[in-house]
């Protein structure tokens, strides 16, 4: 893909939450920019059992080194 860096002022107030407070001091933060990121193509994967379920497995293979296979969906997404 290719990705792009603004400090456009108008888009960051824009996209601005609260939720950004976490990291930075507000809108007007000098350390604040926006990164634009347009993929060329893009891979999914969904599980079929719900994500603490997933993760747990996930982690089960790591520290044992074994492989699961969960049942669930992926492909190729079409941009």
């Amino acid at each position: 893909g290719k990705a792009s860096v603004s400090k456009d002022i108008t888009l960051i107030d824009k996209y601005w939450t609260n939720f950004a407070n976490a990291w930075f001091d507000g809108k007007d933060d000098p350390n604040i920019s926006l990164i634009k990121v347009s993929p060329n193509d893009g891979y999914y994967y969904e599980t079929k059992d719900n994500k603490f379920i997933a993760m747990s497995k996930m982690l089960f293979a790591a520290v044992t080194g074994s492989t699961i296979e969960d049942g669930g969906i992926e492909g190729e997404l079409k941009l």
